[in-house]
């Protein structure tokens, strides 16, 4: 009572504030554990109740405070047996033995969700799979497992091995495609690309490999791969998409269909429809999030001049700055920022023509921030070739300052106008792309009698494909007389990524010095310099 579920361990859970309000109280939890504990141990001619937890060494602490709090004058009536520790004794070899890791190498697939129900099943699988490993060297007895227990630990090993066969990944095609990692029972862990699948694949292995966690813990799952081969790294990417939509695995964190499907806007950015009509045209936008920032500033630009500041705000600093509502900066802070802006930018707040001089300034600040990133990788002695996903890049200067400053908020309400001009720009370009042909060379192919290949897009999907020996001009897109409005129609979350690593996938082909060729209509076609130019601004 009087708690509140933070936001983190609302994405983590799924557990709401009306669940948490609903819950059983602790008192009545410990109440029931202990009469089913007394049963279990009675049962048994036992004195305590054992209790089998994954990991106690996190767990316990909270049965410990419970009994504190609720046990009264008895003893604490469970005796802990702990998985984790029997794992590191009988699968030492394992990289990683967290219950995800262990239930999925031996063939549980733990529901992705952190629910305490979803764990306590895995347990009960590890308990059951390891107890029958112990039976067969002849430990069958609880009395015999505490002394197992309670036995020298043999000296770990410092070498771990994935359980992956080695021969299944160095056999793998030197060429470009899709692979899947798979569970013991087939589940679909992982879905990625390569231009390689032999290198990407055997990347994973190498000692020298830098993986976040969670990488480890599906490696340390993974047994079985399945591979699609393809006859470029560009359709192994939009292969890649799809797939993921289509499976789900649990561990890719992007392309995953569980996004909500792009939105439209109003002109004036103030109204959002789930598909585009006559009053929605702009989009799509990948979520509202993304743009409603915008309109919100476009909404305070038009009332600023006819009040005060302060009454012309009617929306939070947060949802103006598009950042979490307990990173927003103080009201004062906020109006002064705002202040700042308005001396700034002072024709931002005539309503006349206000979204074209608002997409000019952010235009202005795009070039400015693409300057930047260019400069900085100059200065670090990198290439810039690789196009920044701006979906992808929060406004972190912004996010979580120790102390708010005007200034911070001018850069915030700068961001607003910079990301939001981009992903208008981008909406646009995705449209055009949805209906266009596509004819690129493939580079040093197994196949020399291949030297390009020309896809044809309609509605945002691949309709036909040619293998070409010698690159030629991609015929008119079929779809091309097509309006903006009906382009629109085709826009799901599995269109909208698919064409997002189109123009990303065409990108670096260009950086690679291989020639391009894009058609969008009756005119000619799109060359590269003209897609060089064009693409780091969509």
């Amino acid at each position: 009572e009087g708690h509140t579920v933070p936001r983190r361990i609302q994405r983590m859970t799924e557990i709401s504030q009306v669940e948490l309000e609903a819950a059983t109280p602790p008192k009545n939890v410990w109440k029931a554990l202990l009469k089913e504990a007394r049963r279990i141990a009675k049962q048994n001619q036992m004195e305590l109740c054992p209790l089998v937890i994954h990991f106690s060494k996190f767990e316990e602490p909270f049965l410990r405070d419970m009994f504190a709090q609720f046990g009264g004058s008895s003893s604490f009536p469970f005796q802990i047996i702990c998985t984790h520790t029997m794992s590191q004794r009988l699968l030492p070899h394992l990289p990683r033995k967290g219950i995800r890791a262990v239930a999925g190498y031996l063939g549980y697939s733990v529901p992705e969700l952190k629910r305490s129900a979803h764990h306590v099943a895995a347990t009960v699988f590890i308990w059951k799979a390891l107890s029958q490993h112990l039976s067969e060297d002849g430990i069958e007895s609880f009395r015999q497992l505490e002394l197992w227990l309670h036995a020298e630990t043999p000296k770990r090993s410092s070498v771990k091995e994935f359980p992956m066969k080695r021969e299944l990944r160095l056999n793998l095609p030197d060429k470009p495609g899709v692979y899947q990692m798979l569970r013991s029972n087939g589940d679909v862990l992982y879905v990625g690309k390569a231009k390689s699948l032999k290198r990407r694949v055997n990347s994973y292995f190498r000692s020298s490999g830098q993986h976040g966690e969670h990488i480890k813990e599906m490696l340390t799952q993974a047994q079985d791969l399945r591979v699609r081969i393809t006859e470029t790294a560009l359709e192994a990417a939009l292969l890649e998409n799809d797939e993921i939509k289509r499976l789900d695995p649990p561990y890719n964190v992007a392309l995953r269909q569980r996004d909500i499907d792009p939105v439209f806007f109003s002109p004036d950015l103030a109204s959002i429809g789930p598909s585009p009509d006559q009053d929605h045209p702009i989009g799509p936008i990948p979520t509202p999030g993304f743009l409603d920032p915008l309109g919100r500033l476009l909404s305070w630009s038009s009332l600023s001049r006819s009040s005060s500041s302060s009454a012309a705000i009617d929306c939070t600093a947060a949802a103006i700055l598009g950042i979490p509502e307990e990173y927003a900066p103080p009201q004062e802070c906020f109006l002064a920022g705002l202040q700042l802006f308005t001396e700034k930018y002072p024709d931002l707040g005539d309503r006349r023509n206000q979204m074209a001089k608002i997409q000019s300034l952010g235009t202005r600040l795009w070039a400015e921030h693409l300057e930047r990133l260019a400069l900085e990788a100059e200065k670090k002695g990198k290439k810039t070739e690789e196009p920044v996903d701006l979906e992808e890049e929060a406004p972190v200067e912004i996010a979580q300052p120790r102390v708010w400053e005007p200034e911070m908020v001018l850069r915030g309400l700068e961001y607003t106008i910079r990301h939001g001009t981009f992903l208008l720009r981008r909406a646009r370009w995705l449209c055009a792309l949805s209906e266009s042909t596509l004819c690129w060379e493939v580079g040093d192919g197994s196949d020399r009698s291949i030297a390009a290949v020309c896809i044809h897009i309609s509605e945002g999907r691949i309709v036909a494909r040619d293998s070409l020996a010698q690159l030629q001009e991609p015929h008119i897109p079929a779809g091309h007389k097509k309006s903006a409005e009906i382009k629109r129609q085709c826009f799901d979350r599995a269109t909208y990524d698919r064409l997002r690593i189109l123009a990303t996938e065409i990108r670096r082909i260009l950086a690679a010095n291989r020639t391009v060729l894009l058609r969008l209509s009756a005119n000619p076609p799109l060359r590269p310099s003209q897609l060089a130019k064009m693409l780091p601004w969509v």
